[in-house]
């Protein structure tokens, strides 16, 4: 069984639908490109790291109550990763602006918005109820304590010593319920999958 790493903040955020995650994105506006850059040694240094070991639900049970967040435990376990981005009544995964894509290895390799462009992923959930709650459990690796921010602001989330970073999507009355989130700084890092549970 892995290592739980030490609890971490877990926000609550309201998710956006369809039409606010498409002006988001359209409208999204990275930093402006600071020096060189070699990114081929930055894709070198990604091929190196390992992926994130999956928590378990009783490890993810744990975490929500070291947070304080009073939900029900994690059910309906969805996983979206790289090779399989999309479930069908589900949920689906948008990149945006990847360097490379390595599917048979459940990897992206994402770039910080001061390299000049940047990355976002959008994760999209079929909210089964109105006002369900989803925790998104995003497994990254490659950058320590990487923070994952959402496009528009306020809310940000960092990756815990395992690589994960964990946030509860509040689904409101959305059918289709959804986030896009970037990072900022001056690297690049892979994205592995999240899984999504009704909480």
């Amino acid at each position: 069984m892995p290592k739980q790493s030490a609890a971490t903040p877990i926000p609550v955020v309201q998710a956006l639908s369809l039409r606010q995650l498409a002006a988001f994105t359209r409208n999204f506006s990275p930093a402006l490109k600071r020096g060189t850059v070699n990114l081929e040694a930055h894709r070198r240094a990604l091929q190196r790291t390992k992926p994130p070991v999956s928590y378990t639900i009783s490890q993810r049970v744990s975490l929500l109550s070291k947070s304080g967040i009073q939900f029900k435990p994690p059910t309906g376990e969805v996983g979206l990763s790289v090779r399989r981005p999309w479930i069908d009544g589900v949920g689906r995964l948008y990149f945006f602006n990847v360097v490379d894509y390595i599917t048979h290895q459940d990897r992206a390799n994402l770039f910080m918005t001061k390299l000049g462009g940047g990355s976002f992923f959008s994760v999209t959930v079929h909210a089964d109820s109105p006002g369900a709650h989803y925790l998104l459990d995003i497994s990254v690796s490659g950058v320590p304590s990487l923070t994952l921010t959402r496009i528009g602001g306020g809310m940000s989330a960092t990756a815990d010593s395992a690589g994960h970073v964990l946030l509860v999507l509040s689904g409101g009355s959305q059918s289709e319920a959804g986030i896009s989130l970037v990072v900022e700084g001056e690297s690049m890092y892979n994205f592995h999958n999240v899984v999504v549970s009704k909480i």
